[in-house]
């Protein structure tokens, strides 16, 4: 029986990606049946091993973290280290370290009563025949409950107990079929639904009929994204202006504030969209054929949506090639709250609530 507020949940959505990882928490009281969004954060997936890496000592100062006797930095304005391996990075110690990040970006406390739902690749998720690959999502989620990341200043480790994983582009399904209190939209149930999710390091497409049944011919996964045209605009800055080992940090100013500056110079608006109209278009040529490839069969599809960190940058031209497509606010967190979502859909269920 519930008696009192300790009893609150929440509900923490962790969408940590290969360059951006991205936080919700949703708290429910079962004594009043409320729900209510505490917070959100977007911030950098970028670590590696060593401490205080850039000299700038206030910004070091929040971002240091050990595993065993090594030290780790989160530090947006470093390319990272990190792994190269789209798929090792899952298994990672720096996955855990970006996790442990995230929650102490999220300012929850282990005194709080916390479920946390978190992401995998669709590769990853899923073997053959619509079954969990339990293998790969055991060896995440034990990656992520059992090692110890210990933040080097004054917050006290969140343990993570518990951690559920699912199906990145289900995430974002669930955020449109899901309300805020974890009911089902009336009719969402029975559509056929495609999300096409592009993130940093890669693109899941992933087609569901009737929420829980994958139609695997028209569900793929390929390393294709936002780090792509990154990697685009940096050959375009060395070709053209001799700048070498641009960092991530500095191509994001550019990528989504127009700002960039070199030798003391500021690039004007027409410079800076003409480098990102190429690095574009570059990578788009290879996103497109490969939803078109993917989603060639797509008359019988209800609706389309684009999400993601690579929507902002893709999403009207991969939006138009559908006119079931649909608009998503706020494309970015449609997973972390559809991740959140499910935990409350089955925090309600498990306690008959």
């Amino acid at each position: 029986m519930l008696k009192n507020n300790s009893d609150v949940v929440r509900i923490v959505g962790a969408d940590v990606g290969f360059g951006t990882s991205i936080g919700v928490v949703l708290e429910y009281n079962p004594l009043t049946k409320k729900t209510l969004w505490l917070g959100k954060r977007i911030i950098s997936s970028r670590a590696r091993q060593g401490s205080n890496l850039t000299g700038d000592i206030l910004n070091s100062l929040n971002n240091t973290y050990r595993v065993g006797n090594i030290d780790y930095t989160v530090d947006e304005k470093n390319n990272g280290e990190g792994v190269d391996d789209r798929k090792e990075y899952h298994f990672s110690t720096i996955q855990c370290v970006l996790m442990q990040h995230l929650l102490q970006n999220l300012q929850l406390k282990n005194s709080d009563n916390l479920k946390i739902v978190s992401g995998m690749p669709i590769s990853l998720f899923y073997a053959t025949n619509n079954k969990r690959n339990d293998e790969t999502i055991g060896r995440k989620q034990e990656n992520l409950e059992k090692t110890v990341v210990t933040p080097l200043y004054n917050a006290e480790p969140i343990a993570i107990k518990n951690v559920s994983m699912l199906a990145e582009g289900v995430g974002a399904y669930l955020d449109f079929i899901l309300n805020d209190k974890g009911e089902f939209v009336s009719g969402s149930e029975e559509e056929v639904v495609s999300i096409i999710d592009i993130g940093d390091g890669t693109t899941d497409i992933v087609t569901l009929r009737d929420v829980t049944v994958v139609d695997f011919d028209r569900t793929a996964s390929q390393n294709i994204g936002v780090s792509d045209v990154k990697n685009e605009v940096r050959k375009i800055l060395e070709r053209d202006y001799n700048v070498t080992d641009e960092t991530d940090f500095r191509i994001n100013k550019m990528l989504y504030n127009r700002v960039y500056r070199v030798s003391g110079r500021d690039f004007s608006q027409d410079q800076i969209i003409a480098i990102l109209t190429e690095a574009v278009s570059n990578v788009l040529v290879r996103l497109t054929a490969f939803v078109k490839k993917t989603l060639s069969r797509s008359s019988d599809i209800d609706r389309i949506l684009v999400v993601g960190g690579g929507a902002t940058i893709y999403g009207p031209e991969i939006r138009a090639l559908f006119p079931q497509a649909v608009d998503i606010e706020e494309p970015q967190l449609a997973n972390a709250r559809g991740f959140a979502k499910l935990g409350l859909y089955n925090y309600k269920a498990e306690n008959d609530l």
